[in-house]
């Protein structure tokens, strides 16, 4: 786990003894991350409950909209959507923010694909993870974030993804459109 830190507390506070983002000044509390780096794409959250525990308690303690990294290195969409799951409907946290892997293009992070470290391939991966995030839990809207790596010019992440999403389905509410 890894938490951005704020820089100096207010005249009077230790660092770490607000309250809650709304104590601080804008621009002094940032949001926490978990799994973030190179670790991410080998990172087993269902594995590590202490450090989810730790890990929700401080981000809602705060009040803080979270930015999560999903394993996309060694994991599987199904994985992804559980973690979705875990935190906004079982742990009730609301969170938001999702990023699938880390600088997944680079050939220093682990991926097991059988093409590995290509955006062709992780964009279709990337196509059944938010698929799968976004029906985990619908009634947090969440929004997941791809890697891009300037320069991709035809092979670009996001074209690749906007052609592999089909539109939404129409949400019905009790068997009715």
């Amino acid at each position: 786990m890894r938490a951005s830190s704020a820089s100096t507390p207010p005249p009077g506070r230790r660092a770490g003894q607000s309250k809650n983002a709304a104590d601080a000044p804008a621009g002094r509390v940032r949001g926490p991350a978990l799994a973030g780096g190179s670790s991410s794409d080998e990172y087993d959250w269902a594995s590590d409950p202490a450090g989810n525990s730790t890990f929700r308690s401080i981000a809602t303690n705060l009040h803080a909209q979270v930015f999560t990294t999903v394993n996309y290195g060694t994991g599987t969409p199904a994985e992804a959507a559980a973690w979705v799951r875990s935190a906004n409907q079982t742990n009730h946290c609301g969170f938001q923010y999702w990023e699938i892997g880390n600088e997944c293009y680079g050939t220093w992070e682990t991926d097991t694909h059988a093409v590995p470290h290509d955006p062709y391939t992780y964009a279709t991966n990337a196509a059944a993870y938010i698929q799968q995030m976004k029906a985990a839990f619908p009634a947090v809207p969440i929004k997941v974030g791809i890697v891009v790596v300037p320069g991709e010019a035809a092979m670009s992440t996001t074209r690749i993804i906007s052609r592999l999403i089909p539109a939404p389905a129409p949400r019905t509410t009790a068997g009715r459109p």
